[in-house]
């Protein structure tokens, strides 16, 4: 697929350069190496913009997210129905969102998704078939700053916390948008969210070297079979009163930051191929098992699940919402219930996904459980044995 092209940037970008500029020339580049991201290609887009009154010059830059080049991926990653949900979660979910917000009185509207500059699904014309020329077009959020931390090292206290101060907005806005709006949720959003998962030919490899990892500690050894069991449970009915937007897939390089002085100020949320509605639960699982270091998570796990709770339900009261129900004990209630599901996707991907280095996968071709297990280090294998530890000993654990 190289060298990398766009077709028809200028076209393409037109609405959003409107009459006052136009594209002088533009160079595109990989942005990402090969098996950093495996549900799409992300590209470096810079473009050189000419003000057409003035004639002066500025720079646009930009990335491009599209197919994977691997036929075998786009199977996998579902590319008819992802890529036409992603488009549509910034189309029309996210200004339902602001517009909600703003009809209730709410000036700082949700400011944690990049900016979508322009989307495409082909050059047929009418057509809804995604197809190479198939593409997502953002602002680069590297170019004002933002970084991907580094996985392997996960994020520190302060940035954690930052993440879930944005992860609670962005769950209680939709959550007070259904109980107030319910007819605006489901004609708005409820028809793009769809669930996602991974086929099984791809995830059995993975989860049987997850199972090896835990049979290689005999304090936890006894719970090995609980990640087969638990990553293909199917999800019971959502449950009132947290049913929200939920993305399902919120791990480091799922998230930007950036920082000043060392000190984390702002993040973003990237990557919505696979949103859903259900509980807030599953996505602040996921995340704290999937991001965070055992080093923070011994000493602030139970204070993280209550400073999210905290800002949850403190952002639903500022949107003119307030129920009873939605009280500390039952959202501990709602956290066992997901503890179900997402305790064998977090510690699959803890030691497949989060300890895969860029470059290290064939992208052609399905990973075995020997590939995965020869990548996954020491300091990967004690997370994996903290989670098993740390959930047996709450009693969350069940035979």
């Amino acid at each position: 697929m190289e060298p990398y092209t766009i077709k028809n940037l200028p076209e393409l970008l037109s609405f959003y350069l409107g009459n006052s500029k136009s594209i002088k020339k533009f160079e595109v580049s990989r942005l990402t190496a090969p098996g950093e991201n495996f549900g799409s290609v992300m590209l470096k887009v810079d473009i050189l913009l000419t003000n057409n009154k003035t004639g002066g010059e500025e720079m646009l830059y930009a990335v491009a997210k599209m197919l994977p080049e691997s036929e075998l991926f786009r199977k996998i990653f579902k590319v008819q129905e992802t890529f036409l949900n992603e488009m549509a979660f910034y189309e029309i979910i996210v200004p339902t969102l602001h517009d909600f917000q703003r009809r209730v009185g709410v000036t700082n509207v949700l400011d944690c998704f990049s900016e979508c500059l322009a989307t495409r699904k082909n050059l047929l014309g009418g057509s809804c078939i995604i197809d190479d020329d198939a593409v997502l077009i953002f602002e680069n959020l590297m170019a004002d700053g933002f970084i991907n931390i580094d996985r392997f090292e996960g994020f520190d206290l302060d940035t954690t916390q930052l993440i879930l101060r944005d992860m609670a907005l962005f769950h209680a806005v939709p959550l007070a948008l259904r109980m107030k709006k319910p007819e605006v949720f489901r004609n708005y959003i409820e028809p793009y969210c769809s669930r996602f998962r991974e086929g099984q030919d791809i995830m059995d490899p993975m989860i049987r070297a997850s199972e090896a990892v835990l049979k290689e500690n005999k304090a936890v050894a006894s719970w090995a079979y609980k990640v087969n069991e638990s990553f293909y449970k199917p999800r019971c009915a959502s449950r009132e009163p947290f049913v929200t937007l939920i993305h399902t897939d919120l791990w480091t390089n799922n998230t930007m930051q950036k920082f000043v002085d060392r000190k984390p100020v702002a993040n973003k949320f990237i990557d919505f191929q696979g949103f859903y509605y259900g509980s807030p639960a599953s996505d602040l699982l996921f995340f704290l098992w999937s991001s965070v270091p055992k080093e923070v998570l011994e000493l602030h796990f139970d204070d993280l699940i209550k400073y999210y709770y905290d800002h949850f339900i403190k952002a639903v009261n500022d949107h003119s919402f307030i129920d009873s129900r939605l009280n500390f004990q039952n959202f501990m209630r709602e956290i066992e219930i997901e503890f179900e599901y997402e305790f064998g996707h977090a510690l699959v991907y803890c030691l497949t996904v989060v300890s895969s280095k860029a470059g290290s996968r064939n992208m052609n071709e399905l990973g075995t459980p020997e590939d995965y297990l020869k990548r996954i280090t020491l300091k990967e294998k004690e997370n994996a044995w903290f989670i098993v530890r740390d959930s047996e000993r709450r009693g969350w654990l069940k035979k």
